[in-house]
């Protein structure tokens, strides 16, 4: 309503629109913004369906086509999340800029290092960063979000959010305690650090997922993918090493554990493997990463924020990136048609 503080969600996707939809269903003003025209006239409609492995709910919320992001003049936007493609950020933070309130701020809500570009725009004090891990969320069509994995509960911060220098102010405790009516939540101290463990996770996955067309619970079932993960993760944490970011445990595991497993230690090894067969247990449906599903559509991927990022910071620095070049490259042969989805690309 007109004066009150209220959230805006740009981006009502899969992650966007789930947690727009559980911070309405927890009685926060929450207005979504949205490119699709189809899914907002819909949702506008019948609103958003949300299904998850522990319940099935339709969600009033109120939705706007980004051609009608002018309404936003009318009302008081405290927070901003931006949950658009990394390569949609410059222009849907400028979309919002001019609709926050003088002590407004903009969260990243996104797989990559996306916080400089937000600050460059908005400023470093109106910027927060805020990782989402294993909501594993799916925009199965116009309103209809499904949530492939059980809540993380207390086991796991499904959400970790926090300002760019480390603090714990006021307005970063307040978010987290709005984004636990969505899921476990804390204030991270180590937002940048944090950060990069969750693209090296997103790395180790994604596009894996897009070059085979096989689902999470398969690929963490597979040794040989597997060995694929771990590859990457070492050559991610030895980059973040270089960049002087805190990086924190990788899935669960610390860096360590993943050095030595890729070193070819037995017990590093076990450690990971038992890891993924955990993550394996919370995962209740064919869950796809972001990339597959976008092959499968035809959409540009993320690919470049992803490993094609960590190769471009690898080859910068001088640190060897094999495995994530190999996969970079191999994304960008789907997107060019040159390729199928198989399991047998990666022996290539």
């Amino acid at each position: 309503m007109t004066g009150e503080a209220e959230i805006c969600v740009v981006g009502a996707g899969a992650v966007g629109g789930y947690t727009a939809a559980m911070m309405s269903r927890g009685g926060f003003e929450t207005i979504l913004v949205d490119p699709w025209r189809e899914h907002i006239a819909e949702i506008k409609k019948n609103g958003l369906r949300i299904e998850t492995p522990e319940n099935d709910f339709v969600q009033t919320i109120e939705a706007l086509h980004v051609d009608e992001a002018q309404a936003l003049s009318q009302r008081s936007i405290s927070t901003a999340f931006i949950c658009m493609k990394m390569y949609d950020t410059a222009w849907a933070t400028e979309l919002v800029l001019p609709f926050l309130g003088s002590d407004g701020c903009i969260v990243t809500m996104q797989n990559g290092l996306m916080e400089p570009l937000v600050a460059e725009r908005a400023g470093p004090e109106r910027t927060l960063g805020c990782i989402a891990s294993t909501l594993s969320t799916h925009l199965v069509g116009p309103r209809h979000i499904v949530r492939a994995r059980e809540s993380g509960g207390e086991a796991y911060d499904v959400f970790r959010i926090g300002e760019l220098d480390g603090r714990a102010t006021p307005r970063v405790r307040q978010l987290a305690e709005i984004l636990g009516v969505v899921d476990s939540a804390r204030v991270s101290e180590n937002i940048l650090g944090e950060r990069w463990t969750k693209l090296i996770e997103n790395a180790m996955t994604s596009a894996l997922s897009g070059i085979t067309g096989l689902d999470m619970r398969t690929m963490f079932d597979d040794p040989a993918l597997v060995d694929f993960m771990v590859r990457i993760a070492a050559e991610g944490l030895a980059l973040g090493e270089a960049l002087d970011y805190t990086v924190t445990a990788v899935r669960g595991l610390e860096p360590a554990i993943w050095r030595a497993a890729v070193a070819g230690d037995a017990a590093a090894r076990a450690a990971v493997d038992g890891q993924f067969k955990r993550e394996r247990r919370r995962i209740k449906g064919r869950n796809l990463s972001g990339i597959a599903q976008d092959i499968a559509k035809g959409r540009t991927t993320e690919i470049e924020y992803m490993n094609g990022y960590l190769e471009e910071k690898g080859r910068a620095l001088g640190i060897p990136v094999e495995a994530n070049s190999k996969v970079a490259e191999l994304v960008r042969r789907l997107e060019r048609g040159e390729i199928g989805q198989s399991r047998d690309a990666l022996a290539s």
